[in-house]
């Protein structure tokens, strides 16, 4: 069964292209948990945490075994097969699709390629590797998913996700700047700054990138 979890961004589950992702937002932060696991065993414990955080109900494995039911339910959509994915072991429960299946381990390793190809300084395959990773994104890391006094309970993952993110971006300008790119640059650059003001990669890339399109005397009044 092909399939396709989603993590950056909504919190997604896709198998054999049917979208089976639990609406009830206890059930999708299970769904995440197991997710991000990549087909490893996930404690019954450590589930608890995740879905319940400190405030976990009385009976917490009936309740886990509740939430894992109706997460079975949510994959029933595709298939009689498919609620067999979500395995119960000795000690906790996986989800039984490959780690690649998540768009987190994908982009991990185009950005693992995309360094790769930088270091041979090959700066156009360094591009496409990067437009590959990017495009895996559809808005913040593990977006919806809320946890107690409206946290996520993924706000750890998710700062290291979306640094790895900036990191992403900051190549692909030095990228397109290697490649004499550099008006594609100054707009990316400045949709970057729009969005993260504080972050000097992207001020100081940007006044880089206005001396290569303008010359540094029109540069030097043009940066934020």
């Amino acid at each position: 069964m092909r399939a396709d979890g989603r993590v950056l961004g909504p919190v997604r589950l896709i198998l054999d292209g049917t979208d089976v992702t639990p609406t009830a937002p206890r059930e999708r932060v299970l769904l995440a948990a197991l997710l991000v696991a990549g087909g490893r065993e996930v404690p019954a414990a450590t589930l608890v945490t995740r879905v319940w955080h400190d405030t976990p109900p009385a009976k917490a494995v009936p309740a886990l075994q509740a939430r894992v039911s109706r997460l079975r339910r949510s994959l029933a959509a595709a298939g009689p097969a498919a609620p067999g994915l979500l395995r119960h072991g000795r000690g906790g429960y996986r989800l039984d699709i490959p780690e690649s299946a998540l768009d987190s381990y994908r982009f991990a390793a185009l950005l693992e390629l995309a360094w790769a190809a930088w270091h041979d300084g090959d700066h156009r395959r360094t591009l496409r590797e990067l437009d590959a990773a990017l495009a895996l994104w559809h808005g913040p890391a593990f977006a919806g998913l809320a946890g107690p006094a409206g946290g996520s309970p993924y706000e750890e993952l998710r700062s290291l996700l979306e640094e790895e993110r900036l990191e992403a971006h900051a190549l692909r300008v030095d990228a397109a700047l290697a490649t004499g790119c550099h008006a594609s640059a100054v707009a990316e650059l400045r949709e970057l700054l729009h969005r993260h003001p504080c972050d000097e990669r992207f001020r100081y890339r940007l006044a880089e990138a206005l001396r290569g399109a303008d010359g540094p005397a029109q540069a030097a009044w043009r940066v934020p």
